[in-house]
């Protein structure tokens, strides 16, 4: 849940609002993941890039080598749920 989270506030960071709620929108339980996420020490504050948002994941005792996994598993979620173009939004949010 917390890794969950932490994508999306990197995502919720980089991205307009309006395109943050369509990704927030096929993900049930958006907010709660959020909050989670900062529950956890996950997010202290802004992680800024990939490098913070795998510092997040790191503080969640998920290595770097399972990250590498994760990050890609979300977005093919939310491609799932969402379509390509939220999926695409998500990806570019997390570069």
């Amino acid at each position: 849940m917390g890794g969950v989270g932490s994508v999306l506030t990197l995502a919720q960071e980089k991205l307009a609002k309006g395109e943050f709620d369509q990704i927030a929108k096929v993900i049930p339980g958006a907010s709660k993941y959020l909050d989670m996420a900062k529950s956890l020490g996950a997010v202290t504050g802004p992680l800024g890039n990939r490098s913070g948002l795998n510092s997040a994941l790191t503080r969640l005792g998920i290595s770097p080598t399972t990250a590498a996994k994760f990050v890609p598993a979300v977005t093919d979620f939310v491609g799932k749920a969402g379509g390509a173009d939220v999926a695409n939004m998500l990806s570019s949010a997390l570069k």
